[in-house]
């Protein structure tokens, strides 16, 4: 409480004491650093505490300076703030404010420079008088020359920018340089470096005045390529920025009358203000100008000086021996110019003169044969042309057409040479040597001469005119030498031609001469004149030598000149052949279908020149014990298994053995026909596996030794019975008659069936048990018992098909899935097991999605997804509705494929592209003449053109690839490689073997059986199951 009241009692001493303390300058305004004279009373008395004036700026809030005031009366002297603003001067005492002041800081403007005139040339020198007042302040002051500040008529602003400046003192003389630009400037003096302020500024100007006779040159005209001396004269005190004098073309038009650039340089020099310099004449004749600019630019112009340049033609430059020489003659031209003028490049050009050509319309007579350049004084030589005429030759000034100084004319003549030609004899046998000697004389042309065979022929078959001049084969030849030609592989006339050039101008000589061919009998032999179909026959050539053979080949032909019905058929069909040597043994397989037939030889890889054939006939014997049936008899439904032996050497054609129904008669007439029920393929098993029908009756194993119904083999029957019910007895007939046994060579052909030779019959059809007995175990299997029953049936022939037909899928693990699923007892087990089989048929066809995209489908693929599309469809329809997703995965990706494989499908049958167009054109014949395919039914309901195009591309496709080999085998025998040769031969007869007829056939045929499959729709048959 005692300190409270002291604290209080010196407050109040402090406020008495205060009210003596006064603070006040003699005005509010100062300049910026400028002396301010500052009044200060406060207490003189020992309690009043030290006290400072302090300047405090109110802008930026801070102290600028403070001093110590001492007790009573006193005038300080301070210093103004630097800085333009408001201020306050404040008395503080133990930091307490007792008064405050407030003043102001500025910047006024003084006159402060001065220069001589307000317009200089440019580079000028400008004095600058500096004269700053005393009593301010000046931080590090300097002068400045700017571009003044200014707004354009168009618009658009000149931004005021330093050019130079200097540091000066309060007073001095500066010296600056007038701004190599014409134009408004100012100069301005600023009071220090940083914060700046301006204090004065000066504007004036720039000029730049030309020069009247800073150019002079001796004369107005001189000769192109002269030297021209130009004298430059420019006067001091002004700038000069790399001043240059400068060559223009003054012409104001080119031909035809546009406008030409009359500021085209030509050439140019670098000049001091005092100097001679020289130029080079233009080398074309025409009105140019000097002109000299101050600077390194085309800114300002100075002065200019016109001259002119001319170029005076030169008679008798050229002077040759004589007028007229022979065609190849050398020709020497002699060059002869004057001194003191330009030559860029002097040349001398050989022109052709010809103002027409045949038919009357203007030839370019400015067409140039050769030229040669030449030195002012020389001689140069010349090859007279190699077409007879008349010629000229030009000298010109330069590397052009410019200037034309002389010409001088000559003619050129080609006389024809009699007897160049001789041969030995008039009459040659085809392929034979012929000797032909060639005399040319000399000194004359001969552009790479040739000697040719030509054909004679006048007309060709039917009377239509024929082409004489067609070429055959030529040699080029030197002017003498002796040329070996082959004599012409066709017999006819023919004539030999020289000519003295590498065309056909310029006929020297002809020589005529006549070929033969005759025939050549025994020539083919073969062991014997009877075969079984598929034996290996040896054919023995031997043919003479000394004649021609361009790839002979043997060919086997079928001979049968009418078919069913009586219409003539063509007899030379070709079914297989070999190319081959002079003297050869080549091996055919005997034709697949009985018949009589021929071989035949001709000289060359075509049908012309048959040298000799022979004939021969095959047979189709039958077989015993290839196929056995042990037991005879079977219940339904029971495992069954035919044991197979197949006789070699014989044509098998993907043999195959079918279960068939035995044709019968029932009681009160009525018939029961004969049908396939099932077949297995037998693909070099010993065994086939087949399960018995369902119903009771007679049943018999055909073995048939080709894929169609073309040659039984042989027939083995056996019956089936049903356990509970016993067979009706079955009167047996035959719908399908079987001959008896036929000695080897006699063949008996019914309308609907061919049977081979020697076939019998083997079983007795009365003993065949009751089928009935069969199907009754087979539903009473346990394996079925847990099924209904159209759900087994629908699982037999599920199985039957997919064992069959188990390629379509082409996966190894489908035999051990099938099983699988026909021994499942459990239905957990077996719908697994179906499932699986699902997914592997939706696998491969995402497979060949794609490999759809991807572009890269084959026709074997494509004959895979034709047969898919028709199954996907019914898959899809069949699923669409399903619930359940997992079976075939994503819906999309089915229509994916549906999609894809249509389109592919459409592709492999519309057959777009040309090779198929010419094999579809063609296909309706053809399948008429593919063995085992004429008189089959199924011909008439499959869809055949898709699969045949497909298998047609396919062979074309391989005989692509041949070709290409052969060709790179060519190219490498080109460079040497003797190897190559042999194997590009070889390699022709492969292409020759892949597309040949016999080849097309087959694979055509392949592609049609392979189409045949049985009409159980197993795609519908699974989902049907699973639909349930």
């Amino acid at each position: 409480m005692r300190f409270i009241k002291f604290c209080i009692f010196m407050w109040c001493c402090y406020g008495l004491l205060s009210a003596q303390v006064s603070l006040r300058t003699t005005k509010t305004t100062f300049l910026v650093g400028e002396k301010m004279t500052v009044h200060v009373v406060t207490p003189d008395i020992s309690e009043f505490p030290s006290a400072k004036v302090m300047i405090y700026d109110v802008h930026r809030n801070q102290k600028i300076s403070d001093v110590g005031v001492k007790k009573g009366k006193q005038v300080l002297t301070i210093t103004a703030p630097n800085l333009v603003g408001k201020y306050f001067l404040l008395l503080v005492a133990n930091k307490m404010l007792l008064r405050k002041v407030m003043f102001r800081t500025v910047v006024t403007s003084v006159k402060a420079l001065s220069i001589g005139k307000r317009t200089y040339v440019v580079g000028e020198k400008l004095y600058v008088k500096v004269n700053l007042p005393q009593g301010r302040y000046y931080g590090n002051p300097w002068v400045g020359m700017f571009h003044k500040g200014q707004r354009l008529s168009s618009g658009v602003s000149i931004a005021e920018e330093r050019i130079h400046y200097q540091y000066t003192k309060r007073k001095k003389m500066l010296e600056f340089h007038a701004p190599a630009d014409p134009g408004t400037y100012q100069l301005k003096i600023y009071d220090r470096t940083e914060r700046y302020y301006l204090l004065d500024s000066v504007t004036f100007k720039t000029i730049v005045p030309p020069v009247r006779g800073a150019l002079q040159i001796a004369k107005n005209k001189y000769t192109i390529g002269e030297k021209i001396s130009v004298k430059v004269n420019l006067p001091q005190g002004r700038y000069y920025g790399r001043a240059w004098v400068g060559m223009f073309n003054t012409k104001k038009t080119v031909d035809g009358g546009a406008e030409a650039d009359t500021h085209q340089r030509i050439t140019y020099h670098y000049t001091k203000r005092e100097q001679t310099l020289t130029f080079d004449a233009p080398s074309h004749p025409g009105k140019y100008i000097f002109r000299i600019y101050d600077r390194d630019s085309y800114r300002y112009l100075l002065d200019s000086v016109a001259f002119e340049t001319e170029v005076p033609p030169v008679r008798g430059a050229l002077q040759i021996a004589k007028k007229t020489y022979t065609i190849g003659e050398k020709i020497s031209v002699k060059v002869n110019l004057p001194e003191g003028r330009y030559y860029g490049r002097a040349w001398v050009g050989m022109f052709n003169t010809k103002k027409t050509v045949d038919g009357g319309a203007e030839a370019d007579t400015h067409q140039r044969i050769t030229y040669h350049y030449t030195k002012r004084q020389q001689t140069v030589t010349f090859d007279a042309p190699a077409y007879p005429g008349k010629y000229i030759f030009r000298v010109y000034d330069r590397d052009s057409y410019r200037y034309l100084l002389d010409s001088v004319a000559f003619e050129t003549e080609v006389p024809p040479v009699r007897g160049a030609l001789q041969i030995a004899k008039k009459t040659y046998t085809i392929g034979e040597k012929i000797s032909v000697k060639v005399n040319l004389p000399e000194g004359r042309y001969y552009g790479r001469a040739w000697v040719g065979m030509f054909n004679t022929k006048k007309t060709v078959d039917g009377g239509a005119g024929a082409d004489t001049h067609q070429r055959i084969s030529y040699h080029y030849t030197k002017s003498q030498q002796t040329l070996t030609f082959d004599a012409p592989a066709y017999p006819g006339k023919y004539i030999f031609r020289v000519y003295d050039r590498d065309s056909y101008h310029y006929l020297l000589d002809s020589v005529a001469f006549e070929t033969k061919v005759p025939p050549v009998r025994g020539a083919l032999q073969v062991a014997k004149k009877k075969y079984i179909i598929g034996e290996k026959i040896s054919v023995k050539v031997n043919l003479p030598g000394g004649r021609y053979y361009g790839r002979a080949w043997v060919g086997m032909f079928n001979t049968k000149k009418a078919v069913e019905g009586g219409a003539e058929a063509d007899t030379h069909q070709r079914i297989n052949y070999h190319y081959t040597k002079r003297q050869q043994t080549v091996t055919f397989n005997a034709p697949a279908h009985p018949g009589k037939y021929i071989f035949r030889v001709y000289d060359r890889d075509s049908y012309h020149y048959l040298l000799d054939s022979v004939a021969f006939e095959t047979v189709v014997p039958a077989t015993r014990g290839a196929i056995t049936v042990n037991p005879r008899s079977y219940m339904a439904g029971k495992k069954m298994i035919v044991n197979i032996n197949l006789p070699k050497n014989r044509y098998y054609g993907d043999p195959w053995v079918g279960m068939f129904r035995s044709s019968s008669r029932v009681q009160g007439g009525g018939k029961i026909s004969e049908r396939r029920i099932t077949s297995s393929h037998i693909r070099n098993k010993k065994q086939l596996e087949f399960t018995a029908p369902q119903q009771p009756g007679i049943y018999e194993m055909r073995l048939y030794d080709r894929h169609s119904h073309y040659y039984v083999l042989e027939v083995v029957y056996f019956r089936v019975y049903h356990r509970r019910t016993r067979a009706p007895f079955l009167q047996n007939f035959r719908e399908t008659p079987f001959p008896r046994f036929i000695p080897f060579g006699i063949s008996n052909v019914t309308k609907t069936l061919r049977v081979p030779f020697g076939f019998r019959m083997t079983q007795d059809p009365q003993q065949i048990l009751n089928i009935e007995e069969a199907i009754e175990k087979i539903v009473n299997d346990p394996r079925f018992a847990s099924l209904a029953p159209r759900k087994q049936s629908q699982l037999r022939d599920l199985l039957y098909y997919l064992k069959e037909r188990r390629d379509f899928i082409e996966d190894p693990e489908l035999p051990t899935l099938l099983d699988t699923i026909a021994k499942a007892t459990d239905n957990a087990l077996r719908d697994q097991g179906l499932r699986r089989l699902a997914n592997k048929i939706y696998q491969r066809a995402a497979h060949f999605t794609q490999m759809a995209a991807n572009g890269e489908l084959d026709v074997d693929d494509a004959r895979y997804l034709a047969n898919m599309t028709k199954y996907g469809k019914t898959l899809y329809d069949d699923f669409k509705n399903l619930q359940s997703q997992d079976f075939l995965g994503d819906s999309d990706g089915v229509t994916q494929f549906l999609t894809v494989t249509h389109g592919v499908t459409a592709l492999a049958k519309g057959a777009k592209d040309r090779d198929a167009e010419v094999m579809m054109d063609g296909l309706r014949d053809t399948i008429g003449q593919i063995p085992g395919i004429s008189n089959s039914p199924i011909a008439a309901i499959l869809d055949i053109p898709g699969e045949v195009t497909a298998s047609m591309l396919n062979v074309t496709r391989e005989g692509w690839e041949e070709s290409t080999s052969v060709l790179e085998n060519i190219s490498r025998a080109m460079d040497g490689d003797e190897r190559a040769l042999d194997e590009a031969v070889r390699g022709s007869q492969r292409v020759q073997e892949v597309l040949s007829q016999k080849n097309y056939g087959r694979r055509m045929f392949r592609a049609i059986t392979n189409r045949v499959i049985d009409k159980v729709p197993f795609a519908r048959t699974i989902v049907t199951w699973f639909s349930e």
